[in-house]
């Protein structure tokens, strides 16, 4: 029996849980409060019908029927896979087909659940309709299409052999046309023992063959080895040769090593020899060096002198000018601006004549 279903996300419920009790549950609500929601929640837990995600919340999230019977706990989870869980065991849900674990634990059918909109129960239905729907409930229906199937299979098997009998009668026909296979047998097989003699043979005289060419082979390597043999003391003699000629090369070797050496140091000899008899124009150039670097160096100073007397004569000059303007303007002045006395123009009281005479 029920006892309680939680949905999540299903429709219009976003966590709606109900409770049922003993005998008649009876759902009660306004006009699109969620009422056929709760039928169809059971339907998707019971048969994975329908399809899609019609069921799904606006809202979107994770949906889940969970409901509690008597005996088990079953939740239904419509996600990124589609699965049922029967208390810690999980299980997919592929199609529309629910696990078998499930509807043993269950055991709802659709004559279990009675829609809004359907007529009453067995009232409207016919003789045969009603028989038909007990039978179902008695599993009587197995019987009759276990025993539709049996004589479906009976009709199939009865044809099958009718035309085995025939296919048979047909190959025993075909079968005499073969009437010389016997005899055509021991042919094959008399044949087949001439074959192994041939081949026998041949592998007789293969191996005579291959014995006569191993033969000549050995017969003309000894006649090839005689004839080295022959040649041992000569070679002998010639090795020797090769061996002090090899020793006189390496003597050889070794002088020309010797004399190259020699080279290089008369070579090095004479080089140094140069630069010996070069040291006293190297120091006397180095002394002239020296020399030449303090004049330059004189030379410098006495540059930077010359430019700085120049640079005096012309500031010298600037000040004579400017001194003789004062002058000027002095003996032009009638009163004087600090006072506001007249000034009387005599001798003056500074002598211009004597920087005058020193700026020119």
């Amino acid at each position: 029996m029920l006892k309680s279903l939680r949905l999540l996300n299903f429709q219009s419920h976003k966590d709606s849980s109900l409770d049922f009790v003993d005998g008649v549950n009876i759902i009660v609500g306004n006009s699109d409060s969620g009422k056929t929601a709760i039928i169809r929640a059971l339907r998707k837990l019971f048969f994975n019908r329908p399809l899609g995600d019609a069921m799904c919340s606006t809202w979107g999230g994770k949906t889940e029927i969970e409901l509690f019977t008597d005996n088990a706990h079953i939740v239904y989870k419509k996600d990124k896979e589609n699965e049922y869980v029967l208390g810690d065991t999980h299980f997919k849900a592929f199609s529309t087909d629910v696990p078998k674990e499930i509807t043993d634990v269950l055991r709802i059918g659709d004559v279990n659940i009675q829609g809004q909109l359907d007529a009453p129960y067995l009232l409207s239905l016919s003789a045969g309709d009603v028989a038909s729907h007990f039978n179902k409930v008695a599993n009587l229906d197995k019987i009759d299409s276990s025993t539709q199937k049996v004589n479906s299979a009976i009709r199939e098997l009865t044809a099958d052999i009718k035309y085995k009998e025939a296919q048979d009668v047909k190959l025993t026909e075909d079968l005499k046309a073969f009437d010389y296979l016997p005899q055509f047998e021991k042919e094959v097989e008399e044949l087949e023992e001439l074959e192994k003699k041939s081949k026998k043979l041949d592998a007789s005289f293969t191996k005579l063959y291959q014995w006569t060419a191993s033969y000549y082979e050995i017969k003309d390597r000894i006649e090839y080895f005689q004839k080295t043999l022959s040649l041992e003391k000569p070679v002998n003699d010639i090795l020797k040769l090769i061996d002090e000629r090899a020793e006189k090369d390496a003597e050889e070797v070794k002088l020309d090593r010797i004399v190259s050496q020699l080279r290089i140091v008369q070579n090095k000899i004479a080089e140094q020899s140069k630069l010996i008899s070069l040291e006293t124009p190297v120091l006397e150039l180095l002394q002239l060096m020296e020399e030449r670097k303090m004049l330059v160096e004189r030379q410098k100073r006495l540059s930077f002198v010359l430019s700085s007397l120049a640079g005096i004569q012309v500031r010298i000059k600037n000040g004579v000018s400017y001194i003789a303007s004062l002058k000027e303007i002095w003996n032009t002045i009638e009163v004087c601006p600090l006072c506001n006395q007249p000034i009387k123009h005599g001798k003056p009281y500074v002598s211009w004549s004597k920087y005058t005479d020193i700026f020119s």
